[in-house]
């Protein structure tokens, strides 16, 4: 459903219309992480949230929510760090302003 390169250019971000989150590293060749059931319906969109620190990510789906992910916890099968939620609708797209602060988002209400 998306896709995004990390900014230092070594790993693919991609979410699927399965409710997956999938991290590839480009160097090993191999998938360094996969969250299952990372939201309640398809992600449409997400991004990484700093250009230095590829940890923090934010993925966006048709359940309505941004959830916020801190690779750093997920080796210990912890789940989302932080969600933010209002939107009515599916989420569309989630960017990033690369400094780890602001985000943008677009939904279809």
């Amino acid at each position: 459903m998306s896709v995004k390169f990390s900014f230092e250019g070594k790993e693919i971000l991609a979410s699927s219309n399965r409710e997956e989150l999938i991290i590839y590293d480009l160097d090993s060749n191999k998938v360094s992480t996969h969250i299952k059931k990372a939201h309640n319906d398809d992600i449409n969109s997400v991004c990484f949230a700093h250009t230095y620190n590829s940890n923090i990510i934010y993925s966006a789906s048709d359940d309505g929510h941004i959830n916020v992910w801190d690779r750093r916890t997920l080796a210990n099968k912890r789940s989302v760090i932080g969600k933010f939620v209002g939107h009515r609708e599916g989420l569309t797209y989630v960017v990033s302003k690369e400094d780890g602060i602001y985000l943008a988002s677009n939904a279809k209400d």
